[in-house]
């Protein structure tokens, strides 16, 4: 998470950046959805912001960076959700990443703590749109252990934000590789996804 000042730096799938705020509303177009084909389409600036967002930028320093009246990022980030067919910006990320619109640099473990089966189960649902209590009635725990799971997440990955987890993991390689294609139910995507109750599946380090 990026706490400091920052260098502005553009997903390279966006390609040059910015000349003058606004940003250039140059059409970016991703690769189809496995699913149904679909092609998610996203302005240069509602692309930029919500590739900030995933990597650590508040919405008021955005709006501050490129003089924007307060409020415009986070109007932007819900565009950009709609643009890709969800309401959640982690979701709208997860897309992104998949369609090749938002480009994830390769992050390395490094001394980071160990991201467990069930952390990476909650970032995996995170990554699909769901709330705290879909997470919990879907992995068959209680809210707390919900709470416990993201908050683990947020330490293992420096993250500071649902966004920044997704993005985070995708840099991992540690989501699942299959596209959550808005066109389906969330419930056919969340019963492929569950957990079977009751597993004591090992962390992603003794898996390997």
């Amino acid at each position: 998470m990026i706490t400091t000042a920052h260098t502005l730096v553009l997903p390279p799938a966006l390609g040059a950046g910015p000349t003058a705020p606004p940003i250039s509303a140059r059409l970016v177009v991703g690769n189809p959805c496995p699913g149904c084909q679909r092609r998610p389409r996203l302005s240069g600036v509602h692309g930029t912001v919500l590739h900030l967002l995933s990597t650590g930028w508040d919405p008021v320093e955005v709006d501050r960076a490129y003089s924007w009246w307060w409020g415009a990022t986070s109007v932007y980030v819900r565009v950009a959700a709609r643009c890709l067919h969800t309401e959640s910006t982690a979701h709208a990320v997860d897309i992104a990443v998949r369609a090749g619109l938002l480009i994830p640099l390769a992050r390395q473990a490094g001394d980071r703590l160990p991201v467990t089966a069930a952390m990476q189960a909650t970032g995996q649902l995170i990554a699909h749109g769901h709330s705290r209590a879909e997470i919990a009635e879907i992995r068959g725990v209680g809210p707390r252990a919900v709470s416990t799971a993201v908050r683990r997440l947020r330490e293992s990955l420096d993250a500071g934000s649902d966004a920044e987890i997704v993005l985070a993991l995708h840099a991992l390689a540690l989501l699942d590789a299959r596209h959550p294609c808005p066109c389906r139910p969330q419930a056919d995507i969340a019963a492929e996804t569950a957990p079977h109750r009751g597993s004591t599946a090992p962390s992603i380090q003794e898996a390997a």
